[in-house]
């Protein structure tokens, strides 16, 4: 299943190396390690806090990260940058709102009739707001125009829900350890399919999420994936039939929920046949410009994807009915092809090393959850594990909120 949106491309693993590019997909060397540098720092930047924060953009290109804030910077946020100016180039520059007013606008608007999303600028100028029917008519509309802020008005699909029904009967490879079969501790990147009085369905596993008690030290253990591919107390399997967990703590305005299972820190690389895996290094925040991969269990794994935006408020269309789904990021494929597919949902979202930095290994830092999709695009010859549909624009959950709302950690163990 998938919220209209879901898929992967090839890579290396921990145990060999798959794909064009090996270690470096998409051929860009040394543009993965300064992009990590940035995200670190923006981090950094971030956590700082600070009423009048806009949003931050990184250029691993140029090496530098654009800070946009509203009114003065303060002292705190001001020692961040300057903490974060060892490292990478930083440029602060002036905003004309916050990035907390333009979400207050963006909630009101996104509850008028036609829009199918809204996402506050990263320099603060105003909200960029997608119409499913005419942009005239949108702008002329009181509603959307006198708001206080600029709105720039684009032409908008709704993010479907694309439930990925599987046939009645589907030969999957029973290869162990592989996208299509994987086995307990389970990986992110993988098939996972239920059942519903709609019949059966298939989705990706996510991230491995754990939570230790305080007082006896118990470790729970889950899959964190998408909370259209399952609800409360529905029982999953894995690609073959087999019991893989129980589903907890679905949210559906947020799009994420919990498979109790036992997981192991690892997220399936290469196509939809791959049974290559990386292991996780750390979670990581999502800003304007970052380039990000994709891995789902039907299309496989997708780089080249830039985040154009944050904290996107979209309008989901499901069976005929119309809902919001907010935080979301936004990234498109910079070459016109697949960044997700039906049946991707609940997919890992992650940048990740082009060198070997840590113990000879090459890992996957953590971005998000994969959640939804427009912009229809062909899928390429025996790209996909099925008959399916692909786009070029992917929305995910940021994993970090995730994170911090489930009270939770990353498992960032290495190995099976």
């Amino acid at each position: 299943m998938l919220l209209t949106v879901g898929v992967v491309t090839g890579v290396s693993t921990a145990a060999g190396r798959a794909g064009p590019g090996g270690d470096n997909p998409g051929g860009h060397g040394d543009v993965f390690r300064t992009q990590m540098r940035l995200i670190v720092a923006a981090d950094l930047i971030r956590g700082a806090g600070g009423d009048g924060f806009a949003g931050i953009s990184v250029s691993a290109e140029s090496r530098e990260l654009a800070l946009y804030w509203k009114g003065t910077l303060p002292s705190g946020v001001a020692l961040a940058v300057d903490r974060a100016r060892r490292d990478v180039g930083v440029r602060v520059l002036p905003a004309a709102h916050s990035e907390r007013e333009l979400l207050a606008v963006a909630e009101r608007l996104a509850a008028e009739p036609g829009v199918t999303s809204v996402a506050p600028k990263v320099d603060g100028s105003g909200v960029t707001l997608g119409y499913a029917g005419d942009a005239a008519v949108a702008r002329s509309r009181s509603a959307i125009h006198d708001v206080g802020v600029a709105v720039d008005v684009r032409h908008g699909e709704y993010a479907r829900l694309t439930d990925q029904v599987l046939p009645p009967w589907t030969c999957m490879p029973v290869l162990r350890y592989s996208r299509q079969s994987d086995w307990c501790p389970h990986s992110g990147g993988a098939t996972f399919t239920y059942t519903t009085g709609e019949g059966a369905f298939r989705c990706t596993t996510g991230w491995p999420v754990k939570q230790t008690s305080q007082v006896s030290g118990h470790v729970w253990r889950w899959q964190l994936t998408a909370g259209h591919c399952g609800s409360n107390g529905m029982t999953v399997n894995n690609g073959v039939g087999a019991r893989m967990g129980t589903v907890e703590g679905d949210d559906d305005t947020r799009d994420t929920m919990l498979i109790s299972t036992e997981s192991m820190s690892a997220m399936y690389v290469g196509g939809w046949n791959s049974s290559t895996f990386k292991p996780v290094r750390m979670p990581i925040g999502n800003y304007r410009d970052t380039l990000v991969c994709t891995s789902g269990a039907v299309s496989g794994q997708h780089c080249d994807l830039r985040i154009d935006a944050v904290n996107v408020r979209i309008n989901v269309e499901d069976h005929g009915r119309i809902y919001s789904v907010f935080p979301m990021v936004s990234a498109w494929s910079t070459t016109g092809s697949t960044a997700v597919a039906g049946g991707d949902s609940g997919g890992p979202v992650a940048a990740q090393d082009s060198a070997s930095s840590y113990g000879g290994m090459v890992y996957v830092y953590a971005a998000g959850t994969i959640s939804a999709g427009d912009s229809t695009v062909p899928c390429p010859p025996n790209s996909v594990a099925q008959t399916t549909t692909c786009y070029q624009h992917v929305y995910y959950a940021p994993l970090q909120e995730s994170l911090a709302r489930y009270n939770v950690t990353l498992m960032t163990e290495t190995g099976r």
